[in-house]
């Protein structure tokens, strides 16, 4: 495959850029790094919704999201208030999510073809430019590379494999070199850094894929959508409560397979805190950009900045009803792509499974590489099939 560029994939690349900005770019303004990075993927946004228009016919999906996105708003109002940045930087959030859901759902086949093979130059200069970073930049608890920390740069890198991966079978029929060589090199990212979460996603992804190729069943039709919810909320509950220490099989697989204590190095701790601070305003949480966890667990251990758990991140940010909507949303997302007629798309399913599985122990969700994910799966699986005019060749 070439990676020779035209001014269309160029300027897709710009947008696979702007929606998935480098920890290295965003740091050339450390004062106004926030207001950067907010406003940039804004105006994206806008261009976006100015070309495609806000549809007066929301769907199902549309409306439960929008809902989810309006209640990170009642916590904020009730504990601290907005602060005016906080405010432009939700709009912010929010205009650039409708945007990117908007071009997804309604662009014709041939310039998504176009915008995917963007995505292909794309990861190749971020793959090379982490490297290039890597020996310079890791220390013992991981580093910040050019994408960011380990555990965004494998969200960056599976965002961009997945895409890649839908480009070869949806209109190559077939996986190219190029992106087994970017899964390669994932994969040795993961391992060289000792990055849990990053297996725990390339392997959930891979073993799914190479189970439906092998197997040559339609195994994404079998893994219902109200199964993955189930396991997403059981399974959460199991690791924020530490009720997954009483199973020796899970211990097991966390010091023998990914070379942690059973603590997930020292997760459990910010575990029992940051549940300590959900309970105390658990219906509508603290709301939008908060730094709750970060001003108390800091106080303890600087590295606490977070939950480390996506979910009880969220629970915290918007609450038990915004949670419940997020996950509504998400259900809704998967039985989209369920029923589908695009077979294609089987990749971004397991792709969406592998960040929630990654999201156990780290943050996965929502951010960018998710959110492109979820935006592209769902817009391409409501997108009426294409006319024979369409197809790529």
């Amino acid at each position: 495959m070439s990676l020779r560029i035209n001014k269309k994939v160029l300027l897709y690349m710009f947008f696979w850029f702007i929606c998935l900005l480098p920890n290295d770019v965003i740091r050339l303004f450390p004062s106004y790094e926030t207001y950067f990075q907010y406003l940039l993927q804004a105006t994206l946004g806008t261009i976006l919704l100015y070309r495609y228009k806000i549809s007066k016919n929301i769907n199902i999906f549309q409306l439960i999201l929008l809902i989810w996105l309006l209640l990170y708003l009642p916590g904020a109002f009730l504990n601290d208030g907005f602060k005016t940045v906080t405010l432009i930087k939700y709009f912010c959030w929010i205009i650039f999510i409708w945007g990117v859901l908007r071009f997804f759902e309604i662009e014709k086949e041939n310039e998504i073809f176009m915008c995917l093979k963007a995505a292909r130059p794309t990861f190749f200069v971020y793959m090379l430019l982490t490297y290039i970073s890597m020996p310079s930049r890791a220390t013992a608890e991981g580093g910040v590379f050019f994408l960011g920390s380990r555990a965004t740069t494998l969200q960056y890198f599976l965002c961009l494999l997945a895409m890649c991966i839908f480009c070869d079978f949806r209109f190559y029929k077939k996986l190219t070199a190029f992106t087994g060589l970017m899964w390669i090199l994932s994969w040795l990212f993961a391992i060289l850094r000792g990055s849990g979460q990053g297996i725990m996603m390339l392997f959930t992804i891979s073993l799914l894929l190479i189970l439906e190729k092998s197997a040559r069943i339609k195994l994404m039709k079998r893994i219902k959508p109200i199964y993955i919810i189930a396991s997403i909320i059981i399974v959460n509950y199991l690791m924020i409560t530490l009720s997954y220490m009483n199973f020796s099989l899970v211990i097991d697989v966390i010091q023998d397979i990914l070379h942690k204590d059973a603590t997930l190095t020292g997760r459990s701790e910010i575990f029992t805190y940051s549940l300590a601070i959900f309970l105390q305003h658990p219906i509508w949480g603290y709301g939008f950009d908060n730094n709750i966890v970060e001003a108390t667990l800091t106080k303890i251990v600087a590295a606490y900045n977070t939950a480390h758990n996506s979910i009880l991140q969220m629970l915290i940010n918007c609450g038990i009803i915004g949670t419940a909507f997020f996950l509504l949303s998400n259900y809704i997302a998967f039985s989209y792509i369920n029923k589908s007629h695009n077979n294609a798309l089987s990749v971004m399913y397991y792709a969406l499974i592998a960040m929630f599985v990654g999201g156990v122990v780290s943050m996965i969700i929502p951010s960018n590489p998710f959110f492109l994910i979820l935006l592209f799966a769902t817009g391409r699986a409501k997108y009426s099939p294409f006319e024979e005019g369409e197809i790529v060749s």
